[in-house]
């Protein structure tokens, strides 16, 4: 199921919409998991819609609408499609209800910025946008108060982690800085950091992702931090350099 499911999204996404739509098709009529049925309506939503039949589009929405999943990635699906449907009270309703118990769930603030966009209110869409900013801030700084107060306990995380993984985890997060995915390589620097405090490279990958996303304090701290490990370090001094000029 899942393996099909790839598929067709694998060719809605290559824009092969009819192909695409008949796959979904198919994996609905044999899904069982009410997960699964609401993220096959929802995507059958967007492939009819894709198609511009726009009758049929809203049904899967609505079906999707009226499955009722709890777990996080459900309602984020849920909140997408009332947004779809241009019930954007109930979308905005769910997306807040998340960032309560999830505060940098970075889905629900684009969710809420969505439904402010279809309403016509920028005034709202900038706020969103400054909120989440805040929230990535905040996690941030609690992330780096982690890696610089919990030394011990990520010590004992660092001994009984591969040294593999640990390479992997670098290898991941450069990969995704070159390719411009800057929260996952951030999210992978971090990760690395956990098991690895004083990783200058780590340190200098999670710089230039903040820097890139607009956390220029941010970077500053962690391509400090790189130079105090490894003075020499070329490409972090270009870096600093670059954070002190702007």
């Amino acid at each position: 199921m899942q393996t099909r499911y790839q598929i067709a999204v694998n060719l809605y996404n290559g824009g092969w919409f009819p192909p695409a739509r008949a796959e979904f098709e198919t994996c609905l009529k044999t899904a069982t998991n009410p997960f699964m049925r609401l993220k096959i309506h929802s995507s059958l939503g967007q492939c009819c819609a894709a198609m511009r039949q726009s009758d049929l589009s809203r049904s899967h929405f609505e079906a999707a609408v009226k499955i009722n999943e709890t777990s996080q990635d459900g309602q984020l699906i849920t909140a997408f499609c009332f947004s779809r449907l241009g019930k954007s009270d109930q979308a905005l309703a769910i997306a807040a209800k998340i960032i309560k118990t999830d505060p940098y769930c970075k889905r629900a603030y684009q969710l809420i910025s969505a439904a402010y966009q279809q309403m016509g209110n920028q005034e709202k869409v900038k706020e969103t946008q400054r909120r989440f900013a805040d929230a990535m801030h905040k996690q941030t700084l609690m992330l780096l108060s982690k890696i610089t107060v919990n030394v011990e306990s990520i010590e004992f995380e660092q001994v009984n982690d591969p040294e593999c993984e640990r390479k992997n985890l670098l290898a991941k997060a450069i990969f995704h800085l070159s390719i411009k995915k800057y929260e996952e390589a951030l999210f992978e620097s971090f990760h690395l950091l956990t098991l690895v405090p004083h990783h200058h490279e780590a340190m200098y990958v999670a710089a230039c992702c903040l820097k890139e996303l607009n956390h220029e304090k941010d970077a500053k701290v962690f391509v400090t931090e790189a130079l105090k490990l490894k003075p020499d370090y070329r490409e972090a001094k270009k870096l600093l350099e670059q954070l002190t000029n702007t």
